[in-house]
């Protein structure tokens, strides 16, 4: 018999839907798959193996975050890597506008700040970067995570 494993993402976005009456448990639960944070270390290297990472400043994961709406959040990246676009899978999708820097050389983070009337769900975004090594062709990535918005 096969057994289909709950992806991680939905249970964050059960979580979210049940923030209204909390627990401080619920809470807690929430914030270890979304940890609310305004900065997220992407953690692109590349060299004889590339790796890629996305982190809170604590160093917890941060593939998955939740902001509100009207928080900033900023994107961070080594001196090697730049950030040419972060946005909504499809058109419209992701409720952030700028907020200052938006990547476009190396190590320029991306600033931005959600948008007040975003609607609570998960938004899943991507993240176009390049890392440019010490010696080789540059590598490009699409990095794709996700945004919960609770209200």
């Amino acid at each position: 018999m096969s057994r289909a494993r709950v992806p991680l993402a939905l249970v964050a976005l059960v979580t979210v839907v049940s923030v209204v009456s909390c627990s401080d448990d619920d809470a807690d639960r929430l914030e270890s798959v979304a940890p609310s944070v305004d900065t997220v270390s992407v953690n692109f290297v590349c060299a004889t193996g590339d790796t890629i990472a996305l982190k809170t400043p604590a160093g917890k994961s941060a593939w998955s975050v939740r902001r509100n709406p009207n928080d900033v959040i900023t994107w961070v990246v080594p001196s090697n890597v730049t950030i040419h676009s972060i946005k909504g899978k499809s058109a419209g999708e992701f409720p952030v506008d700028s907020a200052g820097v938006q990547g476009g050389a190396p190590g320029a983070s991306f600033k931005a700040k959600v948008k007040g009337n975003a609607a609570n769900g998960m938004y899943h975004y991507l993240i176009n970067a390049t890392c440019t090594p010490a010696s080789g062709p540059a590598v490009n990535l699409v990095i794709d995570p996700e945004m919960i918005v609770p209200r």
